[in-house]
């Protein structure tokens, strides 16, 4: 394969996996799946863009509504790929039969009742987890999303294929290497997260209890290594939780990842992410 700038590689991941415009020529699933270990950074990108958009909404709605209208937005700047595929994996799983008659039915245009079923419940709770996330909202949905992409390049990279047109040429383009290229990634937009949280955080407390210079400093400190390691202790065990759960489904129902099987697995490692998430906060472990 020739050489490409790292500006055409993240453009071909902004083109694969989003609706943002951007001027690039994709051919062939080949061309994205060979640098599909930076998907992390557009997790992190369309992350950004929804917490400052919940960041104004929190101030004139309730966080109920915030949070699904949120989820919302990154259904759509995802032109609802990863739902379509949680949709498809829920019908697929509550087919009977053989490996390809189940994924034939996921092929299948029409959503059946195990698919409506599968992605109500996904995104309610998604979109009830945002809402709950209204004070750490940057660290939640930058962490999430980021963690949702680190978890398709971790299939493509240490799972097996079902040999579908689509997952083929992923799995293919995909070894320990670019595992090891994405976990650097993620781990560093992680760090760059929990800085971005504290200078929100130190801004906000700066306003409010100005005379309080201690909680200002307290909240802007980047080497609170307790919190960090919460942090990454939620990232990892969230990612690697639902890689299991949905290896484990695809491996007994379609003998490996498919397509869908990626767009459920982006879908469950969010949401387990920001619950994990929330149950931290709960606990005042972060």
């Amino acid at each position: 394969m020739k050489k490409i700038n790292i500006m055409k590689k993240i453009k071909y991941n902004l083109f694969f996996l989003t609706r943002i415009p951007v001027k690039v020529e994709l051919n062939n699933y080949e061309d994205v799946a060979a640098v599909f270990w930076l998907s992390p950074l557009v997790g992190w990108v369309l992350a950004l863009i929804g917490s400052i958009i919940a960041l104004i909404l929190f101030k004139f709605l309730p966080a109920t509504i915030v949070g699904f209208i949120i989820l919302g937005i990154l259904i759509y700047l995802t032109g609802a790929h990863h739902l379509d595929g949680l949709i498809d994996f829920g019908d697929g799983i509550m087919a009977r039969g053989t490996a390809e008659h189940k994924i034939k039915i996921m092929h299948d245009v029409s959503i059946g009742a195990g698919g409506f079923s599968l992605g109500f419940i996904i995104m309610s709770l998604t979109g009830f987890s945002i809402a709950f996330s209204k004070s750490h909202i940057i660290i939640s949905l930058l962490i999430a999303e980021v963690c949702a992409k680190f978890s398709m390049v971790a299939a493509c990279s240490l799972g097996k294929s079902a040999d579908t047109e689509i997952v083929r040429p992923f799995m293919e383009k995909n070894s320990v290497m670019q595992f090891i290229y994405s976990l650097i990634l993620t781990c560093v937009l992680i760090y760059l997260t929990i800085i971005l949280n504290s200078i929100y955080s130190f801004m906000t407390n700066t306003i409010l209890v100005l005379p309080n210079f201690l909680i200002s400093i307290e909240a802007f400190s980047i080497f609170n290594y307790y919190s960090i390691f919460s942090v990454f202790f939620i990232a990892f065990i969230s990612t690697f939780l639902s890689l299991l759960l949905i290896m484990r489904i695809a491996y007994k129902n379609f003998k490996g990842f498919t397509g869908d099987c990626m767009g459920a697995l982006n879908e469950c490692t969010r949401l387990f992410c920001l619950i994990f998430i929330i149950i931290f906060y709960s606990l005042n472990l972060i």
